[in-house]
């Protein structure tokens, strides 16, 4: 076998095996092996006492999470690495524990991918009851808020907001974007627009983030409900990959439409090249959409500014952030 050969065996292997890592960190966390090592080390036996796990599957599962530097192991004694220490403990400012709450989800559908692609239709969840659900969108809203605020803050610092003093932040979850745009510039103020159930948890983090003067909540669906008036700023954020064109068309409409005149629309999204083949994060992203929407999928910069234009928009443009992600921001006319 050929040098080439070996190399594009070993890329083929590598994406064969790559489910291991996320499987292996999805099931510590799962089982509440982080929690318990976080309060202090522990051997495998007490960890599968603390469990009441199997010994054996306890201690290969520990030495797994070694191998792949998520704790350390010093003679029988299991500790945090630096790594889990920083992410994966509870009482971390990084914590990213509900993110991986929320990929073990994510992950129960992906493996339904094939059905998905024969049918077109998203994987069923396996537990529909109301208290399910509500646990699921708090897991969704807490990881939201986990992973998204390094991006908030250089949203916040990629936009001017010198004269924006009304934001209203649409799908808004966690608020956390509305939040840093408060932090660059405190004479705004804003409302979080998003579905009663989701808002619950938004409002414990107005509370913990001592924004409950400057930020409130307006409960709707906004494919459905109008989004209100007097906006200077409107922001979209992760919203438009989970619907149809059609539906995106309607709710950047809206968007129009609560802004005063000058205001401006700021949708956040995964944008494809004009092939549509990459970035790659993008188009992964799309297949999450297939499994998890009935609709919805990531777009690129000429569909978004579509909707955009038909809606009424001027002065469209795309800012980059460090991210994945980009800005799409259109102007309405007037002022």
């Amino acid at each position: 076998m050929t040098k080439k050969n070996r190399d594009l065996r070993d890329e083929i292997e590598r994406l064969m095996s790559g489910h291991r890592f996320t499987d292996v960190l999805c099931a510590g966390a799962e089982l509440g092996v982080f929690d318990l090592i976080a309060e202090k080390p522990r051997t495998a036996v007490q960890v599968a006492n603390a469990l009441g796990t199997d010994r054996r599957g306890t201690e290969i599962l520990l030495n797994a999470l070694v191998a792949i530097d998520l704790l350390t192991k010093r003679k029988d004694m299991f500790y945090m690495s630096k790594l889990s220490r920083e992410y994966l403990d509870p009482a971390s400012s990084s914590y990213m524990g509900n993110m991986v709450n929320h990929v073990i989800n994510m992950r129960r559908a992906w493996l339904e991918l094939p059905t998905a692609i024969r049918t077109g239709k998203p994987i069923p969840k396996p537990d529909t009851s109301e208290q399910s659900v509500r646990e699921r969108t708090r897991h969704f809203i807490r990881a939201m808020a986990d992973v998204g605020r390094d991006a908030a803050r250089r949203v916040a610092g990629s936009i001017d907001l010198s004269n924006v003093r009304r934001v209203l932040d649409v799908g808004g979850g966690p608020g956390i974007f509305l939040f840093e745009m408060i932090r660059a510039n405190p004479e705004i103020t804003g409302n979080v627009f998003d579905m009663p159930a989701t808002l619950e948890t938004t409002r414990e983090f107005i509370e913990e983030s001592g924004m409950s003067d400057r930020v409130g909540t307006v409960e709707g669906d906004f494919t459905k409900d109008a989004l209100g008036r007097g906006y200077d700023l409107v922001f979209m954020s992760s919203i438009i990959h989970i619907y149809s064109p059609a539906v995106n068309k309607r709710i950047i409409k809206k968007g129009y439409t609560a802004l005063n005149p000058g205001g401006r629309l700021v949708v956040r999204d995964f944008v494809l090249d004009p092939n549509k083949t990459s970035p790659v994060q993008a188009a992964l992203f799309s297949v999450n959409m297939l499994v998890n929407t009935d609709c919805g999928a990531s777009y690129t910069e000429k569909e978004i500014k579509s909707w955009m234009s038909a809606a009424g928009f001027k002065k469209m443009k795309r800012v980059e952030i460090p991210s994945h992600s980009s800005l799409i921001i259109g102007t309405k006319p007037g002022k």
